[in-house]
């Protein structure tokens, strides 16, 4: 799943569906492509920081490879950055732990992501329901392929995270 955060730690934007073996590069192509319905749009002269499995491109910021990057190993070190590669970095690893905690958060509050549902898919249908603007039923009928059913709870899931977000504010 690809899932864009803001600082708030909301969810801007996620592409569920794909299998976890899936390239990070790939679904990101995927997520861009014109297209797509919802394709993700960089807004012109913007960034969004990436982590290591994407490389730099047009709206994208990943860190430098084989320079010390995560927060753990500054803290082991206790040494300040040598270079300009390692400042980077480091800022780079502070600015995008925004994205781990907004997802430790999600899955912690939705326990239905962490591992594959056990409830029967009528069961599912019927208890996961569209929030704000689409309020409206998951499945219209009962003849729904699993996989849209889940990236539909997935996208459930990150609209109710939001609206409680707004809500803790």
């Amino acid at each position: 799943m690809l899932g864009v955060v803001d600082w708030n730690m909301k969810l801007l934007y996620v592409l569920p569906g794909w299998e976890g073996s899936a390239s990070d590069s790939r679904v990101l192509r995927d997520s861009t492509r014109t297209d797509r319905q919802d394709a993700f749009v960089v807004p012109h002269g913007r960034y969004y920081l990436a982590d290591v499995g994407y490389t730099n491109g047009p709206g994208f910021l990943a860190p430098f490879r084989s320079t010390r990057y995560h927060l753990k190993e500054w803290a082991s070190s206790q040494q300040q950055p040598q270079n300009a590669k390692e400042l980077y970095n480091l800022r780079h690893s502070r600015a995008r732990n925004v994205v781990e905690r907004t997802f430790g958060l999600w899955k912690k509050k939705w326990g239905i992501l962490r591992t594959q549902s056990f409830f029967d898919i009528k069961d599912q249908v019927t208890c996961v329901h569209w929030f704000f603007n689409k309020m409206h039923n998951i499945v219209k009928n009962s003849y729904v392929k699993r996989t849209l059913l889940q990236i539909r709870i997935i996208n459930a899931c990150c609209m109710l995270h939001n609206f409680a977000r707004d809500r803790q504010h």
